[in-house]
């Protein structure tokens, strides 16, 4: 990894110490890949040609382009099936993160963005095919595999 990109993860997720002096970048990122909404680093027409064709109230979570460090879009399939961006911003003042779309309403962390807006913004359904979804998901389908084999094996 070059250190501009650690420079974005730490944008993205930091702060990397916390105002208590623990370090929870890594759970923050696992949190934030574990979410079905979260698309991470695809640009605005990779996010345009996953939503297309799909129900109103579709949407996705991605970082925002290169103009807009530290930054992150939700692109959602709005009432009229158009597929609408809507950028959120994170500051990092003394350690803390916080998330806003609009000044005067922040949130200790995306997920409680995404989940206080979405009556508002009509965010009903993860858009499907997350790139990081699978990394989660198969290692409980491997423990369901290894669990089946043994059971089997009792029956020799």
């Amino acid at each position: 990894m070059t250190l501009e990109r650690f420079g974005q993860v730490l944008r993205w997720f930091g702060p990397f110490r916390e105002s208590d002096g623990r370090v929870r970048i890594l759970q923050r990122i696992e949190t934030m890949l574990r979410h079905a909404w979260f698309h991470g680093n695809i640009d605005y027409e990779d996010a345009v040609n996953k939503l297309r064709n799909k129900n109103h109230g579709t949407f996705l979570v991605r970082f925002s382009g290169k103009d807009h460090p530290g930054c992150f879009t939700i692109s959602r399939v709005n009432q009229k099936k158009k597929i609408s961006h809507h950028r959120i911003i994170q500051k990092i003042n003394d350690s803390v993160s916080t998330f806003f779309m609009t000044e005067g309403t922040y949130y200790n962390s995306l997920t409680d963005l995404i989940e206080k807006e979405a009556a508002n913004l009509s965010l009903k359904e993860d858009c499907p095919e997350s790139p990081y979804i699978h990394l989660f998901h198969k290692k409980e389908e491997a423990n369901e595999d290894a669990l089946y084999e043994s059971d089997n094996d009792d029956d020799d």
